[in-house]
């Protein structure tokens, strides 16, 4: 593999008995590359090194993350495919349903405090 210009190649050798990490980065930046952009990739580079010998499980645990994430949007992406009228719907429960029935026949009756707010629809 040819090392392109402004480029970084990342090795990692895996010893599958002990479980250690060696790390290695080999960067290609272009001689017209300015100081200061070279020197923020090699921050980049030894940040990565030094997290992905310090703390593989976080990186592992956050790699899972982003995995379970694409599976979910893919779902998601499948549902709205399958029905254009893809709506996630909301259905009160009888029991809050009554409550409120029954604080606003209260309210009506004797004209006690409702301990529902009102929403003004300016508001919302």
């Amino acid at each position: 593999m040819a090392n392109e210009s402004n480029s970084i190649h990342i090795t990692i050798d895996i010893d599958q008995d002990t479980d250690d990490l060696r790390v290695s980065a080999v960067p290609n930046f272009s001689s017209t590359m300015p100081q200061d952009q070279s020197s923020f990739y090699m921050s980049v580079i030894n940040g990565l090194i030094g997290h992905l010998k310090s703390s593989p499980e976080g990186l592992a645990h956050y790699g899972h993350l982003l995995q379970e994430l694409s599976r979910m949007r893919t779902l998601v992406d499948t549902y709205e495919d399958e029905d254009d009228d893809f709506d996630i719907g909301f259905e009160p429960d009888e029991t809050f349903l009554e409550k409120l029935k029954i604080n606003t026949e209260a309210k009506k009756i004797n004209g006690s405090k409702s301990k529902v707010v009102d929403f003004k629809k300016k508001l919302i």
